[in-house]
């Protein structure tokens, strides 16, 4: 199938995540089916998806007529035959419960068509073992969305150990389709954002337990500190703009030996870098190629960037220690 086979698609789990996907599948213009048994918990989705839409309008993100739009490519059905007989593709939002998302697979694997692919929004499971519930290994992967999914761009894609070339290529049509970036990730769990994102969270909370610093503090060190321009670049290319890989390995040794702790021992991908010379932008190489590019230059796109979010920081009040609403 190719993306512009893509017409129909539904939504199976529908809470805090399986909404907002619909919202945006809606959005861009493809019949989205909701399932859910309850007849009150689709009424409930559908008036989350109206204040999601109402948000985006007062905001001037959409119109309003785009806003009735994508209400009119919505549909709520509560039998699970029904809401995937026509499905091009399922995207299925269940809780992160294995064994209920197996069950689930074994039903979409009897009830879809057979063209029918079946993307899973789990955050941290192997696709292969879902995959393995079904008849059609080939045509399951990962499409996996960041809360809120109407305002984040980014989806990872995961292939299983027999998810097909022609499936993966599919998805990534798909997503780029609904206006979102695709980001490919291996089948290993917690695949690239969980892993990043659990590996911050639980050292930040590491550093609270141990007394280093408050909550607060460790959240405006990273969100006023190196957070803002890893937001800019990602931690890859950030570092290539900031710091010499020499810095990096040895700061990496010095918190290895002090701690002991294997989170800090440097990879052995960092040692082939620095031995490569790809040492970051200054050396014309890193974890990205600079050559025929100005260092001066990027870092100065760099840092007009950073000032432009700096200056909206400080407009909205987040540089106060506190800065939510009261």
């Amino acid at each position: 199938m190719s993306n512009g086979d893509v017409r129909r698609i539904t939504v199976v789990g529908i809470g805090a995540m399986g909404h907002g996907i619909a919202q945006v599948c809606a959005a861009a213009g493809l019949d989205v089916t909701l399932f859910y048994r309850q007849a009150s918990r689709l009424d409930e989705a559908l008036a989350k998806i109206r204040n999601n839409l109402r948000l985006l309008t007062d905001l001037g993100h959409v119109t309003a007529s785009e806003a009735e739009a994508t209400l009119a490519h919505l549909r709520g059905e509560g039998d699970l035959a029904s809401a995937v007989k026509d499905a091009d593709l399922v995207l299925e939002s269940l809780p992160e419960d294995l064994e209920l998302k197996r069950a689930l697979y074994r039903q979409l694997d009897a009830l879809c068509p057979e063209r029918s692919v079946l993307g899973s929004n789990t955050s941290s499971f192997r696709i292969t073992e879902l995959s393995e519930a079904t008849g059609r290994a080939d045509r399951v992967c990962g499409i996996h969305w960041v809360a809120p999914p109407y305002i984040v761009p980014v989806v990872e894609i995961i292939a299983g150990a027999k998810t097909s070339v022609e499936t993966l290529a599919f998805a990534r049509s798909f997503v780029s389709r609904v206006g979102k970036v695709p980001v490919v990730a291996r089948d290993v769990p917690g695949f690239i954002l969980v892993r990043l994102t659990n590996a911050l969270y639980n050292e930040a909370m590491a550093l609270v337990e141990q007394g280093v610093a408050s909550a607060q503090d460790v959240d405006n060190a990273y969100r006023l500190g190196s957070g803002m321009l890893t937001t800019l670049l990602g931690p890859l290319r950030q570092a290539d703009l900031a710091v010499n890989k020499h810095t990096t390995a040895s700061v990496l040794a010095y918190l290895y030996g002090e701690t002991g702790e294997t989170k800090f021992k440097p990879p052995a991908i960092l040692a082939e870098q620095v031995a490569a010379g790809r040492l970051g932008l200054a050396a014309g190489k890193g974890w990205y190629d600079y050559d025929g590019r100005d260092p001066e230059a990027v870092r100065r796109w760099r840092d007009e960037r950073a000032l432009a979010l700096l200056d909206l920081v400080r407009r909205e009040g987040l540089l106060a220690a506190d800065p939510l609403p009261r």
